[in-house]
């Protein structure tokens, strides 16, 4: 089995642990009719197919993970509706305002750059901060999904070093 298979197996195995730990699984998986059960073992062969295409960019394996991490966060809280908090509004007050700080990490990406000495941090940062000072909900939406390509590359860097 390959590396993204296994991380797909296991990012399968998380849902399926973490959905045997709520109390009433039993009861609430043998309520769901036939077709609704179809469908969850189809989404999860998908997550398995989808790591296991490409395994050479391992891009499966972490967004399994990341699927996996989101079926986790829906367990525990919910879905999540909060205000985006985005904008000039997410600094500290007297600190500088969310252009200033975009500003300032764009600064720092281009120079770690300019050095060869950029790193993986400093490229989300400058992402995270021009996603928080964003406040049109079209464009913050392009920020954080941006943002989001990041992390996953990141991740998948981590994986081919460490693989």
């Amino acid at each position: 089995m390959s590396n993204p298979e296994r991380a797909a197996v296991s990012a399968v195995r998380k849902i399926i642990d973490d959905l045997n730990d709520r109390s009433g699984f039993d009861a609430w998986w043998e309520d769901i009719d036939t077709g609704t059960k179809r469908e969850i073992r189809q989404r999860l062969a998908s997550i398995i197919q989808d790591a296991t295409r490409r395994p050479e960019e391992g891009r499966g394996a972490v967004l399994a993970d990341v699927a996996a991490e989101r079926v986790r966060q829906d367990a525990k809280w919910g879905e999540q509706n909060h205000p985006d908090g985005t904008g000039i509004s997410w600094v500290l007050d007297g600190g500088p305002n969310a252009e200033d700080a975009c500003e300032t990490y764009r600064r720092i990406t281009n120079e770690a750059a300019d050095r060869g000495k950029l790193t993986w941090l400093d490229i989300a940062l400058e992402e995270v901060a021009e996603a928080f000072a964003e406040t049109d909900p079209a464009k913050l939406r392009e920020e954080l999904i941006q943002t989001a390509a990041v992390f996953v590359a990141w991740a998948e860097a981590i994986d081919r070093r460490t693989t």
